[in-house]
């Protein structure tokens, strides 16, 4: 089959539109309770958790955070510690019964790639573009999609140098560049990630050293793909690595940049 043949992935292939959500969505959920501090939630993260459903003493949801929100918040320098400072300000949430098919089209319209499951008021779950993804990696680890990297990935890739101050990187996850190529005339040298961000501020007691810059603190044994590769390759790289992107090169220079969230696109 031609790379180009396929233009989308079709979710019924993988499963019943009409299935509600909470035979997908993924549970037991990391939470944190609202009268918790940013602090404590940054320990959350840390462990390789993006964003987490904030809630409340009788179980029901009371917001959720990312890690682009906490680090606006340490940048911004609020005073106050509460939860409520870190908070999406775009949270979905969606009912259990809700249809997979429907929540994906929300997910892919909408400005965030994490939905909280509720029954009821009370959290149920959680169902994020990973979820999606797993659907199609039960059956396509196996096979080639017959759909090349370069028809998924997204081409316009924001890169920055490793001089870039530690700020001004922060700024540019903030602003939802989640993670960022390094390059050196062009050539891929490293990633940066906002994990990588949010581990180093912990590291310095929340202090930036006068001399960093996002050479300290960058991947630098940096896991790719070529434009030309099934994009079953990239998504068991991602799913054995645990990493939501990979930057795409040819010839050492960056051409692109595929994520979860490119894939979640091409499911129809």
């Amino acid at each position: 089959m031609n790379l180009f043949s396929r233009r989308n992935l079709k979710l019924r292939e993988f499963v019943d539109p009409s299935w509600p959500v909470e035979r997908i969505a993924s549970k037991p959920v990391v939470t944190i309770r609202e009268n918790k501090k940013v602090r404590d939630v940054i320990e959350i993260m840390l462990e390789r958790f993006r964003s987490i459903p904030v809630i409340r003493k009788d179980g029901s949801i009371h917001g959720i955070t990312g890690i682009t929100d906490v680090l606006n918040y340490l940048f911004t320098r609020q005073k106050s510690a509460s939860l409520n400072n870190v908070l999406s300000k775009n949270m979905v949430v969606v009912s259990r019964k809700t249809k997979a098919g429907s929540a994906l089209m929300t997910m892919k319209t909408g400005k965030t790639g994490t939905f909280p499951v509720v029954s009821g008021e009370k959290l149920y779950g959680i169902l994020t573009e990973w979820d999606y993804v797993n659907l199609i990696t039960r059956d396509f680890l196996r096979r080639k999609t017959g759909i090349s990297v370069e028809r998924v990935m997204t081409k316009r890739v924001f890169k920055v140098a490793e001089d870039l101050s530690i700020p001004d990187l922060a700024k540019l996850i903030a602003n939802g560049y989640r993670r960022l190529p390094v390059v050196e005339n062009d050539i891929l040298i490293g990633i940066v990630t906002a994990y990588d961000v949010l581990a180093f501020l912990k590291n310095n007691n929340f202090r930036i050293p006068r001399e960093a810059n996002t050479g300290d603190i960058m991947t630098k044994n940096v896991v790719w793909v070529e434009p030309e590769n099934d994009i079953r390759d990239a998504i068991r790289i991602m799913k054995e690595r645990r990493i939501g992107g990979l930057p795409v090169t040819e010839d050492g220079e960056v051409v692109g940049i595929v994520t979860e969230r490119d894939i979640v696109e091409l499911l129809a």
